[in-house]
């Protein structure tokens, strides 16, 4: 299309508000009070086409004041001596006396400050057709505009196209804005907005053909036509046209090609909703003018040009080689320009479907490629990116890879766990793609790459072990797939704090437990334990539990090294402890009795233990203390009583593990003078002796001093004694009996002998 337009067009956007403070005429004024200062006007040389001229061309040339002369334009800047008040909010209201006789609006423009504007009278009308405006006289005066008046401006023209048939309507659009809306006003007697609310439109079609129109100004400004014309002959018309108002007139001009109805411009398609559409295909293909659909599908194709008539559509299909030949579909009066068929495609493939279109004038052919795809859903894999063991709240990456060619059908439903799934459509518009949480395409998929490399985004909140499944399906299909195995998660291990239970000093030959805590789950954990004395080690194994009871034989420091792990993550710290051996048995030696105010002498010693602390009380009272006292080592101390009575005497072991106590009594007595020594019977060979001693008549175990000395006869006691009788049984008076007595054993030996007659009488024993 080639247009021409007589006028400049400035990207300009109209008041659209009201502000009636602002008219398009100012006034009249002596040229020499305005006081135009160097730089900030100029001057337009044979201008005088008229006010609404000068202020356009003043404002083409960014300015906003237009001062009107006799003979000259003059443009000044808001930087100059005056200026609008929609540029400034402050405003010096001038004197109705400053206004001509053609002047009746109110003057609202801004005086420099410092500077004496004086009205004239002298500005004079000039008459353009039945219109008179203010211009300057030579008595230098001027007529003063603002740039922005009710005159037409930014006129554009639009074809649809820059060719069109002959025998077809066709349209052109005109548009454009008065440079002020309707609602400011003019500032001249006898006109208001009501005088520019129409504009006339004449266009020239040919030569001799003319329309007439008359447009409709809005409030803000903006007018537009859309007048409608048929040519009748072919070529090349030049369009003339024209569009006025009182004041203005802009011109334009714009060529048009009228053509013979010969089919032009042929299209061909497939009528498909995106369901309809494979999203791929199988085989290798070109891309021009390619059409794609699913194997066994009812297609409709549609076949059109811009322009023709009486029309003959003629088709022909590769895959069976069937044609098909029609006229043109006219569903309306005026659209007789398309043609559509029914076609199913019976094998997959790539084949042509050729149109030709013709009619007296002319004809055009179109061949398009259509591939048919079948529909496929197919080989679905699934694994994780994440590995099987992942932590909680780990982003969770699992992978899926299928083969499909429909793939704005699918719809992927995942299950994380029982009670959590999550559902998304696969297709390339889909939000789940669009947001990167829980879908994303790891490889391109496009028309000649059929499969969908998916990756799946999940996060886990509780520890455990789940069986992720996934279908993917349509209302034709479905695919599914799990996990080779059980997803793991687990909570990262990131401290550990091992400890001995009850204290870090430990008896040796006890069990004992040694405990880890942590803030983590311990689900799947082991904690490897590893514990040297003396850069020995003593234990070194992996448990399931995070305790490790063990009996440690040997006294001494010890480092225990323990490291808590999951397939995850993994945590070590130390700990430092001592064992110690109990303590053992006592020997004490302490005086039963002692002598009030004499030197004493007590003994101790313990036999077994380490690290011990040794303390002797009396009566409560510590009157020693050994804290690094070494087992085995006899103690002895000498200690003045100063008191008599009982007295409490208490030994006491003790180190971290252990304490152990010996408590003694002894009497404590004024000085000795007696001592003796009882028998309470009489002593027997073989048998006890039971002796007591006193001092100064009290019963004493032991003595601190004196000694007493006494003899203590021990007799063998009589055994075996056998009496036989040596004198018949019979005797006569006064003869004599004889009788033996044996003993066996016996000291010391007495003999009595006891004779019993049965009458009076003596005898006399005679000992042999």
């Amino acid at each position: 299309m080639r247009l021409s337009v007589c006028v400049i067009f400035i990207v300009w956007a109209p008041v659209t508000g009201k502000n009636n403070d602002t008219s398009w005429y100012l006034g009249c004024y002596y040229g020499n009070s305005l006081g135009f200062a160097d730089g900030q006007y100029e001057v337009l040389i044979g201008q005088l086409a008229g006010p609404s001229v000068c202020s356009k061309q003043c404002l083409e040339k960014g300015y906003w004041i237009m001062a009107l002369s006799e003979e000259t334009c003059y443009c000044a800047n808001k930087t100059g001596n005056f200026l609008l008040n929609q540029i400034s909010n402050s405003s010096v209201t001038l004197d109705e006396t400053a206004h001509n006789a053609s002047s009746s609006a109110t003057n609202n423009f801004n005086i420099g400050n410092n500077t004496d504007v004086s009205a004239s009278k002298n500005c004079v009308n000039r008459c353009f057709d039945s219109l008179c405006l203010p211009h300057g006289s030579e008595l230098d005066s001027l007529a003063v505009y603002s740039t922005l008046g009710p005159y037409i401006r930014n006129v554009s023209v639009t074809l649809v196209a820059d060719r069109v048939q002959i025998g077809k309507p066709f349209v052109i659009e005109v548009s454009g804005y008065l440079a002020s809306p309707l609602e400011q006003s003019v500032g001249v007697q006898g006109l208001n907005p009501d005088n520019f609310s129409l504009l006339h439109l004449v266009i020239n079609w040919t030569l001799g053909e003319q329309s007439g129109i008359s447009v409709t100004v809005l409030d803000n400004g903006f007018f537009t036509a859309s007048p409608v014309w048929t040519f009748t002959e072919p070529g090349i018309h030049h369009i003339n046209a024209s569009i006025s108002n009182l004041i203005s007139v802009e011109e334009f001009s714009v060529d048009i090609a009228a053509l013979n109805p010969a089919p032009a411009l042929l299209e061909v398609k497939v009528h498909q909703t995106p369901e309809q559409i494979p999203s791929c295909v199988t085989f290798p293909v070109e891309t021009d003018s390619l059409e794609k659909v699913f194997l066994g599908d009812r297609c409709i194709f549609e076949a059109f040009v811009a322009m023709g008539i009486n029309l003959d559509f003629y088709w022909h299909f590769t895959d069976d080689s069937s044609t098909y030949n029609s006229g043109a579909d006219c569903y309306q009066q005026s659209d007789c320009l398309s043609n559509t068929v029914n076609h199913t495609f019976a094998n997959e493939g790539l084949y042509k479907v050729i149109v030709n279109v013709s009619n007296v004038y002319n004809w055009i052919q179109k061949v398009i490629s259509v591939a048919v795809v079948p529909r496929v859903l197919s080989n679905l894999t699934f694994d994780t990116h994440s590995g099987y063991a992942v932590a909680v709240g780990q982003n969770v990456t699992l992978e899926m890879d299928l083969f499909t060619t429909v793939r704005q059908l699918l719809i992927l439903h995942v299950t994380f766990e029982p009670g959590i799934s999550h559902t998304h459509q696969l297709s390339d518009d889909s939000p789940a793609f669009q947001t990167l949480n829980h879908l994303q395409l790891a490889e391109s998929y496009g028309l000649q790459y059929c499969y969908l490399h998916t990756q799946v985004f999940h996060q886990y909140s509780t520890v455990g072990s789940f069986n992720i499944s996934v279908a993917v399906y349509f209302d034709k299909g479905v695919v599914n797939a799990t996990l080779p195995r059980e997803l793991r998660v687990y909570e990262p291990i990131k401290n550990v704090f091992p400890s001995v239970f009850g204290d870090q000093v430990i008896p040796s030959g006890v069990n004992t437990t040694l405990l880890i805590n942590s803030y983590a789950d311990r689900t799947g954990s082991s904690v490897s334990w590893n514990i040297r004395k003396d850069n020995n080690t003593v234990v070194d194994k992996t448990t399931s539990d995070w305790s490790l009871t063990h009996a440690f034989q040997d006294t001494g420091f010890y480092i225990l090294q323990v490291v808590a792990s999951n397939p995850i993550s993994d945590a070590s710290d130390g700990l430092e402890f001592t064992v110690q051996d109990p303590v053992g048995d006592f020997v004490v030696d302490v005086p039963d009795m002692v002598t009030v105010n004499h030197d004493t002498t007590m003994s101790f010693a313990v036999l077994s233990g380490t690290n011990m602390t040794l303390e002797v009380f009396t009566n409560g009272t510590l009157i020693f203390n050994d804290s690094s006292y070494v087992n085995g080592n006899p103690v002895s101390m000498d200690f003045v009583f100063n008191q008599m009575g009982p007295l409490q005497v208490v030994v006491r072991a003790s180190n971290r593990v252990s304490s152990f106590n010996s408590t003694t009594i002894t009497l404590v007595v004024k000085e000795i003078h007696v001592v003796t020594i009882e028998t309470p019977q009489q002593p027997v060979l073989g048998e006890s002796i039971i002796l007591i001693a006193r001092v100064n008549g009290n019963v004493a175990n032991s003595v601190s001093s004196a000694t007493q000395t006494a003899d203590v006869v021990v007799e063998e006691p009589i055994a075996g004694i056998q009496l036989v009788l040596m004198t018949p049984s019979v005797i006569r008076i006064r003869d004599f009996i004889n009788a033996t007595v044996s003993v066996q054993s016996g000291s010391e030996i007495s003999f009595e002998w006891v004779v019993s007659f049965p009458y009076p009488g003596s005898y006399n024993p005679t000992d042999r």
